[in-house]
């Protein structure tokens, strides 16, 4: 597993407000709708599994548009070899 980590080491309220943050904004550049999270304080219970599971399904929203866009294929709308028949 690793050794120990201390408390300095482990990630802050303040982090996870900036990757939903940035997760926001790359989601409206891509034409998702942007997600509604919570505002996380210190020295209180910030992230549940919930809040997990939902920048997960962002996360996994965007890769799927993304990817989708990187592998479609551009066609023609027409048969190229047919005359005057489509």
């Amino acid at each position: 597993m690793g050794p120990d980590k201390s408390w300095e080491e482990y990630p802050k309220p303040e982090d996870f407000q900036v990757i939903e943050k940035n997760l926001n904004y790359i989601c409206i550049a891509s034409g998702l709708p942007a997600e509604q999270y919570g505002v996380h304080m210190e020295n209180k219970p910030f992230l549940s599994y919930g809040e997990l599971n939902q920048i997960e399904e962002v996360c996994q929203k965007l890769f799927n548009r993304l990817y989708g866009i990187m592998k479609a294929r551009r066609r023609l709308p027409i048969v190229l070899g047919k005359r005057g028949i489509l």
